[in-house]
């Protein structure tokens, strides 16, 4: 019977050192993590409403906002690296183009953005075709899509087509913001 006392006190004991030791690496870890974060928000909101007494003209901060979009936009050289870009995503996804990718410049009255526009129809699985989609909308700068169409090929078929027509919004050399 003394054995088998071991044996439960041995198993208890192992359990009271290992709740000690996820205290001490887990626990006592994210207590620290947490008190960071609140010292952090605590200063954010002091901050903020030291700002917010603070009477700024917004005017200027919406052109802030509009300097920093702008900065994000790639420029007219990086057009060649975004329409390959394109390419390469309907390969990666395995998709079948039925038009060549022909890009036109869109005549825009801006002084800072140029557009580039191309329409084009692709062919496959709707997963296949819903995971380009996605991976189109995390390209660099400003997209846009003027025209989606999906129809399935035939019926009783997963095969589906999409019709694209795109627009890329580029910011003019001449121009560095």
């Amino acid at each position: 019977m003394t054995k088998r006392y071991k044996i439960i006190i041995l198993a208890c004991v192992a359990i009271v050192f290992c709740n000690f030791m996820a205290k001490v690496t887990v626990i006592d870890e994210q207590a620290q993590e947490i008190f960071v974060l609140q010292r952090d928000i605590s200063a954010f909101r002091r901050e903020a409403s030291a700002n917010q007494g603070k009477k700024s003209n917004p005017f200027e901060e919406l052109k802030f906002n509009i300097d920093k979009i702008f900065q994000k936009i790639p420029n007219e050289l990086s057009f060649t690296k975004l329409a390959a870009k394109l390419r390469s995503l309907i390969d990666k996804n395995h998709l079948r183009v039925s038009d060549t990718l022909i890009f036109k410049p869109k005549i825009i009255d801006h002084p800072i953005l140029i557009t580039y526009y191309t329409q084009f129809s692709i062919n496959g699985e709707y997963g296949k075709i819903k995971a380009f989609i996605s991976d189109l909308q995390n390209l660099p700068g400003l997209l846009y899509l003027d025209s989606v169409k999906i129809v399935r090929l035939k019926e009783n078929e997963t095969r589906l087509k999409l019709s694209l027509g795109i627009s890329f919004f580029l910011r003019r050399e001449s121009h560095g913001i």
